[in-house]
């Protein structure tokens, strides 16, 4: 692999490599290609010491019009009837470039469309090369707040949490209030994730009075999302 960069990504079968904004073949894949393709072209069109009728040659000619001309169309292959295999040149993924500092290419053909999608499970957003590439969840990010009343214990506990958003960096807060008065906020950052969860929070309430828990989430791209919990202590 003499044309491969140090450190440069290689594809699983060992035959590509990315420069970074496009899948590069290695050169001795390459070479067995297309010295595999030429052979296969001599054999077709008798250059291999064979002729019109045998000896390793095509017993008819070779037509580029197909089998019409009464020889071998080649479909529009390259010549040995090798298909070209173009991988998506656009990205590279948001999510990877963020938060592991590489570059992941889309793992789908040339021309599929707007969503792409890296080795690593991480989606985008990207309608051509000019655009800048967004990162993007299947479904919308939420905030679940959660508050519970223990009547047993007589203890008010409170958590919460937000999911569904695009591999990032995260921030959950819970703002907890009784009779419509601020007594206790938390909050948590979680990086490199798609969730992010508040730890529990509990006290000894009084009587009659009523809880509420305000949890809102955030991460990137997407517009913060915000989820109300309320409890009635009799």
């Amino acid at each position: 692999m003499s044309n491969v960069p140090e450190g440069a990504q290689v594809s699983e079968d060992g035959n590509w490599w990315w420069d970074g904004s496009a899948w590069q073949a290695v050169e001795q894949a390459w070479n067995t290609v297309t010295e595999t393709a030429g052979e296969a072209w001599d054999w077709a069109t008798g250059d291999a010491g064979g002729g019109s009728s045998g000896g390793g040659g095509a017993s008819a000619s070779y037509g580029d019009g197909g089998y019409g001309d009464g020889g071998y169309g080649d479909g529009g292959l390259p010549p040995g009837g090798v298909p070209e295999h173009q991988v998506c040149d656009l990205g590279p993924c948001p999510s990877c470039a963020e938060n592991d500092q590489m570059s992941s290419p889309c793992v789908y053909g040339k021309g599929h469309g707007a969503e792409h999608q890296c080795a690593y499970g991480d989606y985008w957003e990207q309608a051509d090369a000019s655009a800048e590439p967004l990162p993007l969840v299947v479904g919308t990010p939420v905030a679940t707040a959660v508050l519970t009343y223990n009547s047993s214990s007589n203890m008010i506990s409170a958590t919460g949490n937000t999911t569904g958003w695009p591999r990032g960096s995260l921030r959950v807060v819970g703002d907890i209030y009784c009779d419509g008065r601020l007594v206790h906020q938390q909050e948590n950052n979680c990086s490199n994730s798609t969730a992010c969860t508040l730890p529990t929070w509990s006290t000894t309430p009084d009587p009659g009075t009523r809880w509420e828990h305000v949890v809102t989430g955030s991460g990137p791209r997407y517009s913060p999302v915000e989820d109300t919990a309320t409890e009635d202590v009799p």
